[in-house]
């Protein structure tokens, strides 16, 4: 393990930053997992940006309670939507969803 100047945590010669590895197979796990037979093009951007963001906190990022909800509702409703509309229209519900857990 190597010590780098002005960083917070340690890193691992091999791999980065310590948890990097993990981050990567979480994020990896979560989209096999979510965009199987999902064809709207928008329905998996936002899957993929959820799958990245329930990644973060296993690096020790922390989200918000607003985001989690969002991210989390997006990965119950959008996995295998067609029509890119309908992606939309389910978002914007996710998002109002999470809007009123404040």
């Amino acid at each position: 393990m190597l010590a780098v100047a002005g960083a917070n945590a340690p890193v691992d010669a091999q791999n980065g930053a310590l948890g990097l590895r993990d981050q990567a197979h979480v994020e990896n796990e979560c989209k096999l997992t979510y965009l199987r037979n999902t064809k709207s093009s928008a329905a998996r951007s936002y899957i993929e940006k959820a799958c990245n963001f329930r990644s973060l906190t296993t690096s020790g990022g922390a989200l918000a309670q607003t985001e989690r909800v969002f991210h989390d509702c997006i990965l119950e409703v959008l996995p295998g939507t067609e029509d890119d509309r309908n992606a939309v229209q389910l978002a914007n519900a996710c998002k109002s969803r999470s809007w009123s857990t404040e």
